[in-house]
Order: structure tokens, then C-alpha cells, then sequence
């Protein structure tokens, strides 16, 4: 919930701006507590811009980030610049033979090369979320299960047939990934905002 130091009309301006990515939800249970949910893009300035804004202006009480503990190394900074290449990819999916390993990987290294093509940070968002937080005095939760569970649970889900066909989504974004269409669909992204 947002401190005393947070004004009204601060927190008014703040869900207009980003009224396509910014919700205010009230719990009736709790009636003095309120919960802001922030949708990002882990490689767009402008999310990184957002949860900037929305720490400064809503000074809460919690911050909790859609992270785990396996994967709170990324936060720091020098992580954002780790090159994921993909023989690497390929290699560790063929001597573990795993479809998994696989499609995890050809995930990973879509989005370091997305940050790589906008020019930002990988999870920039939650890196800000940690360091904004941290002035403000918020305590930070990380409220994702452990990665490698939930794509566990997800490929234990998945027929075969369904492995395969996102396994030859990801390989055929891998192929066709670009500058124009990503920037686009981050522009898009924006834009909504606006």
C-alpha cells in the first residue's frame, strides 16, 4: 500500500499515464491495503521508466517481483551483460537430450538477443524494482516459484505433439527474429500507454 508521503492526485496521474499497464486493486478483506500490478516487457526502456515511477510515487510497503531465488544473480548488473549463444544452446540440449533444455535455452538466448537488438537491460524492470525499493524502504518479495520447476510442470503437461510444436515456434522465431519486428512490437507496446 502506498506510504503516507504519497499524494492522491501523484497516484491519479500515475494510473492515467499507464492505464494499459498499471492496475490499483483492492482487497475487501483489507480495506487499508491496496495492490498496484505492473506489466513489463523484460527488454523495453519504457517498463523500466514505469516501475521507476510508479516505487517513487506509490512508496509501498512491499515490492514483490515476479523472481525467483535461482534467478536473483541477474540483478546484478554486470549479469545483463552475459552473451547467450546458441551453440551453447544446442550443445547442452544434445547431451542432455532434452526437449526442455532445448526450448529453455532457445528462450533465454530470444530474449538476451530482444535486449541486445532494443539496446537495454535483460529484467532492467527488476533491477530498478530492487534499487527503488530500497530507497523508498519497501521490502522486496520475490513471488515466482523456481524457474526450473515451472518449465518442469510445463513440458510434464504437454503431450508430445505440443512439445514439438512449441519447440518449432521457438525455432522458427529464433530464425526470423528481427530488429524491425521486435522494435515494432515494443513501439505497440508503448504506445498503449499513450
Amino acid at each position: 500500500h502506498p506510504s503516507q508521503k504519497s499524494q492522491p492526485n501523484a497516484l491519479t496521474k500515475l494510473l492515467e499515464k499507464y492505464t494499459s499497464k498499471m492496475v490499483c486493486l483492492s482487497v475487501p478483506r483489507f480495506p487499508h491495503c491496496q495492490i498496484y500490478l505492473c506489466g513489463t516487457l523484460h527488454v523495453a526502456h519504457h517498463s523500466t521508466e514505469m516501475v521507476r515511477e510508479a516505487i517513487q510515487t506509490i512508496c509501498p510497503t512491499y515490492v514483490m517481483l515476479e523472481l525467483c531465488e535461482g534467478r536473483i544473480d541477474h540483478l546484478v548488473e554486470e549479469m545483463h551483460h552475459v552473451d547467450v549463444h546458441i551453440k551453447d544452446v544446442l550443445r547442452s540440449a544434445w547431451a542432455e537430450r532434452s526437449v526442455r533444455t532445448l526450448a529453455m535455452g532457445l528462450l533465454g538466448w530470444m530474449q538476451t538477443k530482444a535486449a541486445k537488438l532494443t539496446g537495454s537491460k535483460l529484467g532492467g524492470e527488476l533491477s530498478t524494482a530492487c534499487k527503488e525499493a530500497s530507497i523508498c524502504g519497501s521490502t522486496i518479495i520475490l513471488g515466482d516459484r523456481l524457474y526450473s520447476v515451472t518449465s518442469q510442470r510445463i513440458f510434464d503437461r504437454l503431450k508430445w505433439h505440443e512439445k514439438l510444436q512449441m519447440l518449432g515456434i521457438l525455432l522458427w522465431e529464433t530464425m526470423t527474429m528481427s530488429v524491425v519486428l521486435l522494435a515494432d512490437y515494443i513501439k505497440k507496446s508503448h504506445d498503449d500507454d499513450k
